[in-house]
């Protein structure tokens, strides 16, 4: 676990320093606030990582607004990943929930030139959808932030995501 550990450490500094490529925005704006509030949480269970993924998606924790599911990349395909995010999108939506996958070898993963940052995990994030999108929209209305984002990545990111918002008005809870 302590290479996991080394490993996520890397994406918390990757998602969550400013970068000059994006007007000095971090990768994941909201990323440290959650992180600092406890909003966050990481379970790591090797080879069982998709059946705790499940359990987390049918028994979500309600004060948390992210849960990342991970172990190291060679315990899972990316195909793998997708899959399973495929089989559970539906039920977690109903849950007021959305499904990420996270793989090294998705190419697809580049915001203003810059990667994912996913230094060799496997991973299921599991995310309050309702809070999702309201800041996915504060960001919209108020930063420039997707545009450093190319089209296709936001279309299948943001865009995918924003058609299962079932209420986009209520107050911004940041």
């Amino acid at each position: 676990m302590k290479n996991i550990d080394k490993k996520l450490d890397e994406l918390v500094e990757h998602v969550t320093k400013p970068n000059p490529e994006m007007g000095g925005m971090p990768m994941c704006p909201f990323a440290r606030i959650g992180l600092d509030k406890g909003e966050v949480e990481f379970v790591k269970h090797g080879k069982n990582t998709l059946v705790v993924a499940e359990g987390y998606i049918k028994n979500y924790p309600p004060h948390k607004k992210l849960v990342l599911c991970v172990t190291d990349s060679k315990e899972f395909t990316s195909k793998q990943l997708d899959e399973f995010c495929e089989k559970w999108q539906d039920f977690a939506i109903e849950q007021d929930l959305y499904l990420y996958p996270s793989h090294p070898d998705d190419s697809e993963g580049y915001i203003a030139g810059l990667t994912h940052g996913n230094p060799g995990l496997a991973m299921i994030l599991i995310q309050t959808l309702s809070d999702l999108n309201q800041k996915a929209t504060w960001l919209q209305n108020k930063t420039n932030y997707y545009s450093y984002w190319d089209k296709g990545y936001y279309d299948r990111i943001v865009g995918e995501r924003l058609k299962h918002d079932k209420d986009l008005t209520k107050p911004n809870r940041i």
